[in-house]
C-alpha cells in the first residue's frame, strides 16, 4: 500500500506543472471552442475576452448504427476506464460490495487492461492505482464478480455495451465523456457521477440517474433502483437514447463548427 500511495503522489506532482502551461495557453487564446457550460465557465474564468463557440462531440461511427439489445446480461455493470483514480473505479467496486448479497449474480465489466500482474517482473501493476484496485477487489472477495476486457476496438465496445444491463460513469471529474454518450446512444440505461459538464448530457430521473461522485452508497442505491424498477429502466433506455441522438447529432455539430469558423474569419 505504501508503494501504491507513493506512485499516485508521484503522478500528482508530475501532472501539476502542466496546469500552468494549460492556463497560459487558454489566456493566450483568441477564440475558444467548447462543449458544456462547465468548460465555458472555466475558460471564462481564465480568459474572459476570447469569444466562446459551442460545438458538441461527434462520436465514433459504430454508435450511430442500430444495435439489437436482445442478449442483455442480467445484473451486469460496465465502466469504460479504470486507468487512474479520477476515473473512480474504486467507488464502483465499493458499491458492488454493498450489492453482492442481495444480487448474487451481479457482475462488473471494466474496459481496459487488468491490474493483475502478468509476471513477477510486471512492476507497473505492482504499484500505484492498479495495485490499489487489486487489493480492494481481494479485500471484498470480488475476484469472481469483476472482468477486465482488455483494450476494445470500436465495434467490440459497442457489442459489449449492447449486452450490458447498466452503464456507470464514476469519474470524479469529466467534461462530456464519449463513453457515456456512446452508452446512451445504444439505449443502455446510465448512472453517472454529477460532476463537471456531465450535467448537460441528460436530465436526472428521465434520461440518466445521477449520484454524488465520491459516494458509493448513493451509487449502490441507484444501481438497485434500476435492477428492481423495470418502468424506470425502460424510460431511461428510451429517453436517454433520444437525448444522445440530439447531443451528438453529426449534422448539427458540423453546422456549429462551420459557423464558429465563419464568425472567426469574418471578425478578422
Amino acid at each position: 500500500m505504501l508503494f501504491a500511495s507513493v506512485s499516485i503522489l508521484n503522478k500528482h506532482f508530475r501532472f501539476k506543472p502542466r496546469l500552468k502551461f494549460e492556463r497560459e495557453t487558454i489566456k493566450l487564446a483568441k477564440n475558444i471552442f467548447g462543449r458544456t457550460l462547465w468548460d465555458r465557465a472555466h475558460s471564462f474564468a481564465i480568459n474572459d475576452k476570447a469569444p466562446y463557440f459551442h460545438c458538441s462531440r461527434t462520436l465514433r461511427p459504430a454508435f450511430y448504427q442500430e444495435w439489437d439489445r436482445n442478449e442483455i446480461e442480467d445484473f451486469s455493470l460496465f465502466i469504460g476506464n479504470a486507468s487512474n483514480p479520477r476515473k473512480g473505479a474504486h467507488y464502483v467496486i465499493e458499491a458492488l460490495q454493498m450489492l453482492k448479497t442481495d444480487f448474487p449474480k451481479i457482475k462488473l465489466c471494466i474496459a481496459g487492461l487488468s491490474p493483475f500482474p502478468g509476471s513477477r517482473w510486471d512492476i507497473k501493476k505492482k504499484i500505484g492505482y492498479p495495485n490499489y484496485l487489486l487489493r480492494l477487489i481481494k479485500k471484498h472477495k470480488l475476484l469472481d464478480r469483476i472482468e477486465f476486457t482488455g483494450i476494445l476496438t470500436e465495434r467490440e465496445m459497442a457489442d459489449k455495451l449492447t449486452k450490458t444491463k447498466i452503464f456507470v460513469m464514476p469519474s470524479t471529474i469529466e467534461n462530456s465523456p464519449n463513453t457515456l454518450g456512446e452508452a446512451m446512444m445504444l439505449g443502455v440505461p446510465t448512472i453517472s457521477a454529477f460532476t463537471g459538464g456531465i450535467a448537460q448530457m441528460g436530465k436526472d430521473e428521465d434520461e440518466i440517474l445521477y449520484y454524488r461522485d465520491n459516494d458509493p452508497a448513493y451509487l449502490a442505491y441507484q444501481i438497485r433502483r434500476l435492477f428492481t424498477d423495470s418502468e424506470l429502466y425502460e424510460k431511461l433506455s428510451k429517453q436517454g437514447r433520444a437525448r444522445a441522438l440530439l447531443n451528438h447529432d453529426k449534422n448539427t455539430n458540423l453546422k456549429d463548427l462551420m459557423n464558429g469558423f465563419t464568425t472567426i474569419n469574418d471578425s478578422k
